[in-house]
């Protein structure tokens, strides 16, 4: 393939005249060296921005996830302090949950509320699940038995559930749980809902016009996205036994769980779970029908990560640019260099030409014709050599004319003197023949 066409580019070169030739190899002079060293310093380039927007995103991850870690830790410690709060204890190991307790329990909580905006709720559940007091009056007498956090803490744990849904009031939340002790033995629990809005705000200050962070539970699933469309789809699609327990935690309410189709994605999400190191990994997904890489790093509580994407046309966008401007100059170049080119070539082709010319009208017995010298080069050289050998050939041509006339000059009188002693001898035979006849 390649050998064949080399042979028609060789061949069409061949035909051209000897200044397009010219101009052709001036034109690939200019241009070969400013695409080469253009496509050479656009590949160094694209492969600095992608390293360096790469180590930035990997970490504004970390960054975003120490953030979230932060606000995890703060509330964490608010629900370990309200398990061991004296009047909540004593408000259990007493069970008399209308008593005069009450009403100073429900203000205390009122006014622990009042502490954090991200608090949405403080509420203490009987070992049965049902909620017996709480800051969010609706939900009082509900069950939550089904809840993971609930279940938890009823083994001892002190408990950070999973990003969830609230089955009364449908708003996400993540709830921190904790037993309540009287005596050692355990007489309730202690649940603080932490409202989502601030990690959500943290996700989006994070995401502009050219990239996008996210949050992605340990499932897979889309926590927080700046495109709102994205939440609660997973990356890829879900395991059965996964999709169980979705189902009865009720952890998401009635919403149905939808694959993104992006299961390279989420096997990377899953493997820096396992890792268990608070790393962040980098790689290139295909996604929403374009390609961008994606870095992401993990929270330290949480089987969370937060990712940080980014088109690959902004990232790769810089360089772009100067292969454009590379090749303006590279085409501007080539328009000054045609002109050149043209000026450069008149000088060597018009000399060629008038020497042609000249050579042509000699041929045709134009002795006199000479070529004009326009510079003392090689091709006025070669103009002076023709005019030279001309004026010979035209000083050999006339002594040879002047000859040859010489010499039919004489061949000519010789001949006349043939003639006349020819017209001599039929005189005198005439007269001899006119003799014999008389005798």
């Amino acid at each position: 393939m390649l050998p064949s066409i080399l042979a028609r580019l060789r061949a069409y070169l061949l035909d051209l005249s000897i200044k397009n030739r010219l101009i052709v190899s001036l034109l690939t002079a200019i241009a070969l060296p400013i695409i080469t060293l253009t496509l050479y310093h656009a590949i160094a380039e694209r492969h600095y921005l992608m390293e360096r927007d790469l180590e930035a995103m990997r970490s504004h991850a970390r960054e975003v996830a120490g953030q979230i870690d932060t606000i995890i830790d703060s509330n964490a410690a608010t629900v370990r302090h309200m398990a061991m709060a004296w009047r909540l204890q004593y408000f259990f190991a007493t069970r008399d949950y209308g008593g005069p307790w009450r009403a100073s329990l429900q203000a205390w909580l009122d006014e622990q509320l009042k502490i954090s905006p991200d608090y949405a709720a403080l509420y203490a559940l009987d070992l049965t699940g049902a909620c017996i007091i709480s800051s969010d009056r609706t939900f009082v007498g509900q069950n939550y038995s089904v809840r993971p956090y609930f279940k938890e803490a009823l083994k001892g744990a002190h408990y950070i559930s999973d990003w969830s849904i609230g089955l009364t009031s449908g708003v996400p939340g993540v709830y921190f749980s904790a037993p309540v002790r009287y005596n050692g033995a355990i007489v309730g629990i202690a649940v603080l809902k932490m409202k989502t809005d601030r990690i959500t705000r943290i996700i989006d200050e994070f995401s502009d016009a050219s990239s996008a962070a996210y949050l992605l539970n340990g499932m897979g699933i889309v926590l927080a996205h700046r495109n709102r469309e994205l939440l609660y789809r997973s990356l890829g699609d879900l395991a059965p036994d996964e999709r169980r327990c979705i189902e009865e935690s009720q952890q998401f309410a009635n919403r149905t769980i939808v694959s993104a189709g992006l299961p390279s994605m989420r096997d990377d999400h899953r493997g820096l779970l396992r890792a268990g190191e608070r790393v962040a990994i980098s790689r290139i997904y295909r996604l929403d029908g374009s390609d961008k890489v994606s870095a992401i790093a993990r929270l330290r509580h949480l089987e969370w990560t937060v990712g940080i994407s980014k088109h690959l046309s902004s990232v790769y966008g810089p360089a772009h640019r100067q292969i454009a401007i590379a090749l303006v100059i590279a085409l501007l170049s080539m328009g000054l260099g045609y002109i050149a080119g043209q000026a450069i070539t008149r000088g060597i082709t018009r000399p060629l030409s008038h020497l042609v010319d000249a050579v042509d009208a000699f041929g045709k017995g134009e002795w006199a014709i000479r070529a004009p010298v326009y510079a003392g080069d090689e091709l006025g050289g070669l103009a002076t050599t023709f005019n030279e050998m001309a004026s010979a050939l035209g000083k050999h041509t006339n002594n040879l004319e002047a000859l040859v006339a010489e010499r039919t000059g004489e061949l000519q009188a010789k001949n006349e003197k043939v003639l006349s002693q020819q017209k001599d001898l039929q005189r005198r035979n005439d007269l001899i023949e006119a003799e014999l006849s008389i005798a």
